[in-house]
């Protein structure tokens, strides 16, 4: 049992996910105690692994009660960590630690737990650090809960340990395993169904295998509706009830617990406007990017725009990478035909002249933030040059083009023209 050192008290404050489906054999280090070792986690995350199609090899150092310090002063922990050769390394403190006053664990957690990172990064820097947040006591941490009020209930403690190991994941470069959070979300959706053991503390196997949903998705990165497993005595309702609950915590809130780690994960958005598709990039830790839209197309900007010429189903692909590791995404988008009918887009027209030679003009110039100009095939030119007088066409073969313009109050205006 770990007690609250008195001390004087300061706060600080602290401030989405598509999966891809191919089969994965990863390397997973568990540091950690026993909330982990209880009900044995990891060989129920290697089954729910294993029924995706999927390989988990793991090893660990898992002894009760340790905290971060213990860990990064214990030899066995760093030989682990210096054999290099995994993809994550799982960090996990004693259950009461990153619950305590600022001061504390801004002296007594943080810190080293940032300092096995630091182990893990110099052994290999594509490893990646993530952080296992647990929850909080059944009813509050009765211990420590006189000295310490914020700790007396179970959402109290939970708001504690949720803000400090997103804090460590940020202090760190690493990622965050939500655990405590997909338990926070069960016991509001069903306060009966049991996830603890009578000492209100450590977790029965109903509590480990909703721990093990959430892990198989932080550290797989993919969707967890294929898995059949689930443990004995667990019935299918309770078990399709904490899939989604799994699932939804880690999905829903996918940028607070994957955007500080080291590996590159793709993931984008989109809108569409007639035939119009505005991307957004949503991907985590890459940088560099390359965009397939289905029509022929490509692009390797950030977030980048494609018009569509003709309706139809299109496969939008985005690869995405950084130094330590490739990744990829592919979505299917439909375009319809478009409503609006060509004396509307004549009528709407704030340019002029059409056809134009060297310039087109427009009104209202003052008002427009960007222009996008497209060839009949949707491929986006990409010097596109305009100034105080209106657009230079001059270097454009002559044709017909379309034309994207955003206004300073975000209205976006379609349109075509023509250059002779």
């Amino acid at each position: 049992m770990v007690k609250i050192m008195r001390n004087s008290i300061f706060l600080f404050i602290l401030f989405l996910l598509s999966f891809e489906t191919t089969a994965k054999k990863l390397r997973v280090l568990f540091i950690g105690n026993s909330y982990i070792f209880t009900n044995n986690l990891p060989d129920m995350l290697f089954q729910i692994a294993k029924s995706q199609g999927d390989t988990l090899v793991w090893d660990g150092n898992l002894i009760g009660g340790f905290t971060f310090a213990n860990h990064f002063s214990n030899a066995l922990t760093k030989q682990k960590i210096a054999l290099g050769n995994w993809d994550f390394v799982i960090l996990q403190g004693q259950s009461q630690e990153a619950a305590f006053p600022d001061w504390q664990v801004n002296t007594n957690t943080i810190p080293f737990a940032k300092k096995l990172d630091s182990l893990v990064n110099a052994s290999n820097a594509c490893t990646e650090s993530q952080f296992f947040m647990t929850w909080g006591r059944k009813n509050g941490d009765a211990s420590n809960c006189a000295g310490f009020p914020p700790i007396c209930t179970f959402i109290g403690m939970q708001n504690l340990l949720r803000d400090r190991y997103l804090e460590m994941a940020r202090v760190s470069k690493g990622s965050v395993s939500p655990v405590g959070e997909a338990w926070r979300s069960s016991i509001a959706s069903k306060p009966f169904l049991e996830l603890y053991n009578p000492d209100q503390s450590h977790p029965i196997v109903t509590g480990t295998f909703l721990s093990a949903l959430v892990f198989y998705q932080t550290i797989f990165r993919k969707n967890i509706e294929s898995n059949t497993y689930k443990p004995a005595g667990i019935q299918d309702s309770t078990a399709t009830f904490l899939l989604h609950i799994a699932k939804k915590t880690v999905q829903d809130s996918a940028s607070k617990w994957f955007t500080n780690g080291r590996l590159a994960k793709a993931d984008f958005t989109y809108s569409i406007q007639n035939n119009l598709v505005q991307f957004s990039n949503k991907s985590f830790a890459a940088t560099d990017f390359k965009w397939s839209f289905g029509n022929n197309n490509s692009s390797i900007e950030n977030s980048p725009s494609q018009i569509f010429q003709a309706p139809g189903v299109y496969t939008v692909k985005l690869r995405v990478k950084n130094d330590c590791k490739k990744d990829s995404i592919e979505k299917i988008i439909t375009i319809l035909p478009s409503t609006s009918s060509k004396s509307q887009q004549i009528k709407a027209q704030p340019f002029f002249p059409n056809p134009c030679q060297n310039y087109l003009n427009f009104k209202d110039l003052h008002d427009i933030q960007n222009i996008e100009i497209f060839d009949i095939t949707g491929r986006k030119f990409l010097d596109v040059k305009w100034n105080h007088l209106g657009l230079e066409t001059q270097h454009l073969p002559s044709g017909i083009y379309q034309i994207l313009v955003t206004k300073r109050t975000g209205v976006q205006i379609h349109d075509h023209f023509s250059k002779w």
